[in-house]
């Protein structure tokens, strides 16, 4: 019963699709029977698969829709099921505004969120367009609005920015789930423990929230700098950041005479009257 109403309240068409507490018994019915099978000698998780004899038969109705087996197998009651709650118009909304709250801001308006909506509606949920869509009112949006990144995007992008060698190749990370991790394969789990991302431990069923107040704190700003200290000591070869700032910087060449006037002026590097504002924005410090 939790588990049907997560479905609907966090995956689907979330509460403002008017759901009752019959709908989430009666989806749980539908839900009942399916599983994945778990041995000692196997610690990965199995395949999902349909196990009749726990299912509770019968004809369910969720949301006025009234779902009966078809067939030998009544498995297809939550597939018709989940197809009808992906096709409700509180579910394109819902998963839209989410969308967008993570890439663009906090403060999700209707404008930002429709252009995803209607691509929803005309694709019939087909998610590629509706992220064509999201980067579209990403782009729209960048100049107004500056979206302070939760540590996991902070982190991957970063890497990207710097053309870092990590993650490693594919196949230094494969383990098969026996033995214990070895240290490199734990690396991205210890860096997300501090900065405050424990990966798969968030503290609410929904998953880690997408507000900048989650992440903003004195503390959480410092441990980045620190693992950004790091990262670039480690992975930043000679003449790769010139290149780095070269392709992320809109004016790169101020950025990079203004570092180079650092260098060379340890002593008296705050005395420059090089407004670096405008190249460096650091908007995200005064909402701390």
């Amino acid at each position: 019963e939790n588990h049907a109403r997560e479905l609907l309240e966090l995956h689907t068409v979330s509460p403002a699709a008017g759901y009752t507490q019959q709908d989430v018994i009666a989806l749980s019915y539908i839900m009942a029977g399916w599983e994945n099978r778990w041995s000692k000698t196997r610690e990965e998780c199995n395949p999902v698969h349909f196990e009749q004899k726990s299912h509770e038969p019968g004809n369910h109705e969720v949301m006025g829709k009234r779902y009966k087996q078809r067939g030998l197998s009544p498995k297809n009651k939550l597939i018709d099921a989940i197809e009808d709650l992906c096709a409700h118009p509180s579910c394109a909304e819902f998963v839209s505004t989410k969308l967008v709250r993570h890439f663009v801001a906090d403060d999700v308006t209707p404008e930002m969120v429709q252009p995803l909506i209607d691509a929803w509606r005309a694709t019939d949920g087909h998610l590629p367009a509706v992220y064509k869509a999201l980067i579209r009112v990403v782009y729209e949006h960048t100049g107004s609005h500056k979206k302070f990144l939760n540590p996991e995007v902070w982190f991957l992008q970063s890497i990207k920015m710097t053309e870092a060698p990590w993650p490693p190749e594919p196949s230094a990370m494969e383990y098969d789930f026996k033995s214990k991790p070895q240290k490199l394969q734990r690396r991205p789990r210890g860096l997300m423990f501090e900065i405050g991302h424990p990966v798969y431990r968030p503290k609410q069923p929904n998953g880690w929230p997408d507000t900048e107040a989650e992440w903003l704190s004195p503390e959480l700003l410092i441990r980045r700098l620190a693992i950004a200290k790091r990262l670039a000591r480690e992975y930043m070869a000679i003449g790769k950041l010139e290149k780095s700032i070269a392709h992320n910087f809109d004016s790169a060449g101020d950025v990079i005479a203004y570092l180079k006037f650092c260098r060379d002026n340890p002593d008296n590097w705050r005395s420059t009257s090089v407004d670096t504002q405008f190249f460096l924005p650091s908007e995200w410090m005064l909402k701390v």
